[in-house]
């Protein structure tokens, strides 16, 4: 079943059309990859199915009922939160005043802490680094915490824009394998847009490819690793192992 779904959408900025006619699943319980290089549109994706940005044209469905149009804290009562693309913690609050901002709209104090808790248990180092300031994690931490706040929400869809964007080599393996322990373990549906193909199809169920505002290809991910089209531009026509 689809918990998101987007219908022949078009977005713009003003009169300079960036979307055009976008159609795309998250099917409920999978991890749907959005790939595409800087500038294809991905980040648009976000911010309309988000409310940032309103559509033009087209619906937007969540778990059946359309809500474009509808405000951004809104979307996120409704159950879909976003780690944004360059993390975006706050930088001058700790730790854990990060993570309660996942979760603004909920005032139970035992529920808040219980959630914190099930955060630490995912990311130790959360729990180690709690009273310290965002500003002063390193990348590999403050990617961390941007997960742990888009779950302190108990999303039933988080978007995650990039999120390997800027780490090092050797910190991209662990974000990928924690993306997929927070979709097997946690159940939690997630539409990832990303660049670095490769990783993405191999933990993804499917996936989508934008450029230049339209949806180029579609399929399983098996299937999106063997387009030609994904090989020349993303892949090299490298093989994909899954």
């Amino acid at each position: 079943m689809s918990l998101l779904a987007m219908n022949n959408v078009t977005t713009a900025y003003g009169k300079a059309v960036v979307l055009q006619n976008v159609s795309l699943k998250a099917e409920e319980g999978e991890i749907s990859a959005l790939l595409g290089s800087n500038g294809s549109g991905k980040t648009t994706v976000i911010k309309t199915v988000l409310g940032l940005v309103r559509p033009k044209e087209g619906t937007i469905e969540f778990d059946g009922k359309q809500i474009q149009g509808m405000p951004p804290y809104q979307v996120n009562e409704i159950g879909i939160s976003v780690a944004p693309e360059g993390r975006k913690i706050f930088p001058e609050m700790t730790v854990v005043e990060n993570l309660r901002m996942g979760c603004f709209h909920e005032e139970r104090k035992e529920v808040i802490q219980e959630r914190m808790e099930e955060i630490f248990g995912l990311f130790p180092r959360l729990k180690e680094r709690r009273n310290q300031l965002g500003g002063t994690l390193s990348g590999g931490e403050q990617g961390m915490l941007s997960l742990g706040r888009a779950l302190m929400g108990m999303p039933r869809l988080m978007i995650l824009d990039e999120p390997s964007l800027g780490l090092q080599p050797n910190l991209v393996e662990r974000m990928f394998e924690m993306i997929q322990r927070i979709n097997q373990e946690w159940g939690t549906t997630i539409l990832l847009a990303e660049q670095n193909a490769r990783k993405t199809l191999e933990i993804a169920n499917s996936g989508y490819v934008v450029q230049k505002g339209r949806i180029i290809a579609q399929g399983t991910a098996a299937e999106i690793a063997e387009n030609e089209v994904v090989k020349k531009a993303y892949l090299k026509a490298d093989k994909i192992i899954r």
